[in-house]
């Protein structure tokens, strides 16, 4: 651990401090989670812009459309169900 001056007071303070001890000038970036918050939003509204710049070169398509494609895709439709394959106990009649 040495000893640096600060820049704004010309103080002694600890190279290992995150602000001057005498004036309170920041002398390390502190990254906490507000800006970590922030850079991830930062990506998901790169990420929309993308999807909305998509949606512009098509515009036949309505935003129903994407949403509609959005769901298919993480739900994908389940096959319909047939009544013929299916084994039913004795005494169960339609």
């Amino acid at each position: 651990m040495a000893l640096i001056n600060c820049p704004e007071c010309k103080g002694k303070v600890s190279s290992k401090a995150a602000v001057c001890i005498h004036c309170g000038y920041p002398l390390k970036k502190v990254k906490n989670k507000t800006e970590e918050k922030l850079q991830a939003e930062l990506e998901e509204l790169k990420r929309l812009n993308k999807t909305l710049l998509n949606q512009q070169s098509q515009p036949d398509k309505t935003i129903a459309d994407f949403i509609k494609e959005a769901i298919d895709k993480e739900f994908p439709p389940e096959p319909p169900f047939d009544l013929n394959n299916v084994n039913f106990p004795m005494g169960w009649y339609f």
